[in-house]
C-alpha cells in the first residue's frame, strides 16, 4: 500500500534550531503584537494559525482551522508541543529528521529548484554570540520526522548596517521566505501535534489523499505595512543584546532581483516574514 505524503509549511516569524541532544528540531513561533511599545511602531501584530488540509476529521468543513484563540487554550496546557509520526498498534514514535543539503553556496543562485533549508537566515552566521532571551516563543513545536526544506524565496535583498543617516550596503541575495517538512506516513501511522496528552490534530495514513499542515505567524495577507522589515522584530524580541550598530536592516536590491521562487499571494512590502535558524543546541528552545 503507498505511503501518504504530508507537506507541512512554515510562513512568518518563527526560530528553527536543532537539539542535538535528542536529535529532533524545534520550531518556535514568536508572538508579534504592539511593536510600538519596542519602538517599532511600523510592524503590525501578526496572528498564528494551523490550517490542516483537507480536513482529517469527518463531516467538517474543507479545512481544519486552529486559530489564534484554539492556540491560546492549547498553550494553556503547555508550551512544548510535538509534532510526530506515530505506529498505531504500538503508539512508537518514528524518529529520523534532517536538513535537505547544505546550501546554498551561493545566494544569488537562480535556480527555482535548489530547496536547501540553509536558504533561511542564520541568526549566528550574521552575530556569532547571539542567543536569544527565553521564553518569548509560543508555542515550541518539537518536530521528530521529515526532511525540512525552503518553499519559496524573497526577491533579493541588500543589508544594511551602522548609521540610518549613512549605511554600509552590503548585497545578500535571496532568503528562504516559507520553509516546509516533508514526511509521508505509512500503513499504520498517523501524524499527530499534541499538549502532553491532549492532540491537537491528527492525520491519519491515506494513500488517496495529499496532506497539508499550514503553520503561519503572519499579518492578515491585506494589512498594509510602513515598509519596516519585520526582521527587526527579531532583534526587538529575542536579540535585544545586539547593538544597534551591528544590526542589519533589509532592504529589496534595486534594480529589484526577482524570486526564483516566488510565493504564489503577493509579496508585502517590502516581501512577506520569514524564519530564522539558530545554531544546534541541547533541550527545547527558548
Amino acid at each position: 500500500m503507498a505511503d501518504t505524503p504530508v507537506t507541512v509549511t512554515f510562513e512568518g516569524l518563527m526560530v528553527f534550531r536543532r537539539d542535538r541532544r535528542e536529535d529532533l528540531f524545534d520550531v518556535g513561533l514568536m508572538p508579534t503584537k504592539n511593536m510600538a511599545s519596542v519602538g517599532l511602531p511600523g510592524i503590525p501584530d501578526h496572528s498564528s494559525k494551523i490550517t490542516v488540509t483537507p480536513n482529517p476529521t469527518s463531516g467538517g468543513p474543507p479545512s481544519l482551522v486552529i486559530d489564534e484563540a484554539q492556540i491560546a487554550g492549547f498553550l494553556a496546557m503547555g508550551n512544548v508541543w510535538n509534532l510526530e509520526v506515530v505506529e498505531d498498534s504500538t503508539g512508537n514514535i518514528r524518529r529520523g529528521i534532517a536538513r535537505q543539503g547544505t546550501g546554498p553556496s551561493n545566494h544569488d543562485d537562480p535556480n527555482p529548484s535548489q530547496h536547501d533549508f540553509g536558504w533561511l537566515l542564520d541568526i549566528n552566521a550574521l552575530h556569532p554570540s547571539a542567543s536569544l532571551v527565553a521564553g518569548h516563543l509560543k508555542p515550541v513545536i518539537r518536530m521528530t520526522n521529515g526532511v525540512l526544506t525552503t518553499i519559496f524565496k524573497t526577491d533579493g535583498i541588500d543589508f544594511l548596517t551602522g548609521l540610518v543617516a549613512r549605511p554600509t550596503v552590503e548585497h545578500f541575495g535571496f532568503i528562504g521566505e516559507t520553509a516546509g517538512l516533508e514526511l509521508s506516513l505509512r500503513p499504520g501511522e498517523t501524524l499527530v501535534l499534541r499538549v502532553g496528552s491532549t492532540p491537537i490534530f491528527r492525520i491519519a495514513h491515506n494513500p488517496t489523499i495529499q496532506f497539508t499542515v499550514a503553520i503561519e505567524n503572519v499579518i492578515p495577507h491585506h494589512a498594509h505595512t510602513s515598509g519596516v522589515d519585520h526582521f527587526q522584530a527579531y532583534y526587538a524580541l529575542l536579540f535585544p543584546g545586539i547593538p544597534v550598530l551591528e544590526c542589519r536592516a533589509l532592504r529589496l536590491t534595486d534594480p529589484l532581483e526577482r524570486s526564483p521562487n516566488p510565493p504564489p499571494q503577493v509579496t508585502i512590502n517590502p516581501f512577506k516574514c520569514g524564519g530564522i535558524t539558530m545554531n544546534d543546541g541541547d533541550g527545547p528552545l527558548g
